[in-house]
C-alpha cells in the first residue's frame, strides 16, 4: 500500500470514528439517568426552551435540549417547572427543584 493510500485509509477511519462519537453524543443529549430510564417521556417547549420530561411516579427529570448561550439557572428552572406542568398536569412541590442549566429534578404535587 502506498503512503498516500495508507494516509487516506487513516483519514477515513478517523472520520468514521468522529462521526460515530458525534452521533452518540447527540443521542445522549436527551437520555435520562438510569433511575428514569423506564419512565414515560415527553418533549415540550416552555419559555422558548425545549425539554425532555421523564417521569417515574411522583418524580421528574427534565433535560434541556435546546441550545442557549449561558442561560441563567433561575430561567432554566422556571421553564423546566412550566414544562413539567404542561406534560404531567401536576405542579411541582415547593422546594423540590434541584439541578443545573442542563438537568432539573423535582417532585410532583399531584392530588390522590
Amino acid at each position: 500500500m502506498s503512503v498516500q493510500a495508507a494516509s487516506m485509509t487513516r483519514y477515513a477511519s478517523l472520520s468514521l470514528v468522529l462521526s460515530l462519537v458525534s452521533a452518540f453524543t447527540l443521542l445522549a443529549c436527551n437520555s435520562p439517568s438510569p433511575r428514569f430510564m423506564g419512565g414515560s417521556q415527553k418533549t415540550v417547549e416552555a419559555g422558548g426552551m425545549t425539554f425532555g420530561v421523564w417521569r417515574v411516579g411522583d418524580e421528574v427529570e427534565v433535560i434541556r435540549t435546546s441550545m442557549h448561550a449561558v442561560p441563567r439557572l433561575s430561567e432554566v428552572q422556571r421553564n423546566a417547572v412550566a414544562a413539567v406542568l404542561i406534560t404531567t398536569g401536576c405542579p411541582v412541590k415547593d422546594g423540590s427543584v434541584t439541578g443545573d442549566q442542563a438537568i432539573t429534578l423535582a417532585k410532583l404535587d399531584c392530588p390522590g
